[in-house]
């Protein structure tokens, strides 16, 4: 997870902490309570009072003598931050063919509404107002909103992609897009995961959402999907 830009215009603003638990590079942070320092981790689910985004690891030590803990945490109230998609609760997990969020086409839709496929993953209406790329086929760099998400069997659009989808077309998706008001958190809490219900998590707003097939090995095969989000609690934009 990465700091991109700031919706206020701001180049970055960053300010060091004291650690009241060790950090790693690119995760969430919020404010400590009842501890020896002002910052401690987010948690998967949970981004109350959120400070910013570390850019660099932090080690705590209650040791009389240790380096005391820091970290430098981009705290632009109105920062977004880019991070990676991943259809896992684990870090790094990469997209493969069958693992219910990379689809293949089965039937040929000449609507270009329903993308099927009996590996669909997630439970029923998880992805329902995410967004589906197409990173194969006649419609490729083509994405959608889903209206309606049925694991083992259909996505389904309202606004047509451009041509038919025939069958062996590739589509990668999430429950992410622009406007949903949640992100969660892999267990590093350093990327997303792309396969809880959509709105549910810490509280963010999504910016867009973003596939890339092509560079740092990423392929048809492995695509890279990235989303934008800015922080909803923010602990220096506090309603």
């Amino acid at each position: 997870m990465r700091y991109a830009y700031s919706l206020g215009g701001s180049s970055g603003l960053k300010r060091t902490y004291k650690l009241g638990a060790t950090c790693v590079l690119g995760q969430p942070c919020i404010w400590a309570t009842a501890s020896a320092g002002t910052l401690t981790d987010a948690t998967t689910t949970s981004l109350a009072d959120c400070v910013g985004v570390t850019t660099h690891a932090g080690t705590y030590s209650a040791t009389q003598a240790d380096t005391e803990g820091v970290a430098e945490v981009m705290i632009d109230p109105f920062a977004v931050f880019r991070a990676k998609v991943v259809p896992s609760a684990t870090e790094n997990t990469a997209y493969a063919a069958g693992d219910g969020y990379l689809v293949t086409q089965g039937t040929a839709n000449a609507a270009g509404t329903t993308i099927d496929d009996a590996t669909i993953g997630g439970t029923t209406n998880d992805a329902n107002d995410g967004e589906v790329f197409c990173i194969y086929g006649a419609n490729v760099g083509q994405s959608r909103v889903l209206v309606t998400h049925t694991s083992l069997t259909s996505l389904v659009v309202t606004v047509p992609f451009d041509n038919t989808i025939a069958a062996g077309d590739l589509f990668v998706y999430s429950q992410y897009s622009p406007g949903v008001i949640a992100v969660q958190l892999t267990t590093l809490l350093t990327q997303l995961n792309g396969t809880i219900a959509g709105a549910t998590g810490g509280a963010a707003v999504v910016v867009g959402a973003y596939v890339s097939t092509v560079n740092d090995g990423h392929s048809v095969s492995n695509p890279l999907l990235e989303v934008d989000f800015a922080m909803a609690d923010h602990a220096f934009n506090k309603a």
